[in-house]
């Protein structure tokens, strides 16, 4: 079996000879397990966030959303520092 693509950047070259049970076993590496879940989208393109950035568009003409500051994140160094504002000391 000669399988070709495009130049391989390090091999240089657009073909590889396999025995066609060896080709069929790389290609079926691709297919996902029955029941196994196939991420095709994520991070910019996920639904959640799609749908985050479609929301914060329906409220732009709505009112300011109040953002409330936790009292515990403060900058003030007796409060254990980062971690310890957190929560996490």
């Amino acid at each position: 079996m000669v399988y070709r693509s495009k130049l391989h950047a390090t091999l240089n070259r657009n073909f590889q000879l396999l025995p066609g049970a060896e080709w069929l076993k790389l290609l079926l590496r691709h297919v996902p397990d029955k029941g196994e879940h196939l991420v095709r989208y994520y991070g910019w393109y996920s639904n959640r966030a799609r749908g985050e950035r479609s929301r914060q568009r329906e409220n732009e003409g709505n009112e300011p959303v109040q953002v409330e500051e936790d009292e515990g994140a403060s900058a003030d160094p007796g409060n254990g520092g980062v971690l310890g504002g957190l929560g996490l000391v």
